[in-house]
């Protein structure tokens, strides 16, 4: 199980960014489930093989951080242009 901790709104773009890669192929190895609740998203996944839990959970790492690091710059990018003309 891997948690994932933000705003509401953070967590729902996560959620929303995550779920068609767990419904768009069928996992025969792998079952992977997510939930949200408030700013708490987890995302579970289970596996009869330990190299199948291993490579799904590497692939899903990937991706979250991914989303992480576009949520930073997005981020940045929004404060930058709130702020004042120099």
């Amino acid at each position: 199980m891997v948690r994932v901790l933000g705003t509401e709104e953070e967590v729902s773009i996560i959620y929303r960014s995550l779920k068609p890669e767990t419904e768009e192929v069928p996992r025969y190895r792998s079952k992977v489930s997510l939930s949200v609740e408030g700013g708490s998203l987890t995302l579970t996944i289970v596996s009869s093989k330990v190299s199948s839990l291993r490579a799904s959970l590497n692939t899903y790492s990937r991706i979250l951080l991914a989303l992480l690091e576009i949520q930073g710059v997005v981020g940045e990018g929004a404060r930058l242009r709130d702020s004042p003309p120099e």
